[in-house]
């Protein structure tokens, strides 16, 4: 019979995964355009909630597991934070780059035209 909190480690393995998967699913829906990076980021932010104020995720951080199987379940709760962690980071560099990329007032680089690298004129 399996202990209270490897239950609760189990059940917020299971939600949380479950997001992530909803998270994976959204962005790749519609894989010939940019698929729904708002809800996907939503989802993986929503599972990475899941995983951090988990009390069970809590009570196993500070101590060792029991058991093989409370092992592998704090282990892979781990990796799925860090996977929520880079996901959340890289549809948000993503779409900053987007807003820079459409951004109306693009600037010429100052650097640039420090170096003379922006300057095609002959010498005089």
């Amino acid at each position: 019979m399996w202990s209270r909190s490897l239950t609760n480690l189990q059940k917020t393995y299971d939600e949380s995964y479950l997001k992530c998967s909803t998270a994976v699913y959204y962005e790749t829906q519609h894989s010939f355009c940019k698929g729904d990076e708002r809800e996907a980021t939503l989802c993986w932010r929503n599972a990475l909630d899941q995983i951090q104020i988990s009390t069970a995720s809590k009570k196993h951080r500070d101590r060792t597991p029991k058991s093989e199987t409370e092992r592998t379940l704090v282990r892979s709760l781990r990796e799925l934070e860090l996977r929520c962690k880079e996901r959340i980071d890289i549809l948000e560099a993503l779409r900053l780059s987007r807003l820079d990329l459409n951004s109306p007032d693009k600037t010429p680089n100052p650097t640039a035209e420090q170096d003379g690298q922006g300057d095609f004129s002959s010498p005089a």
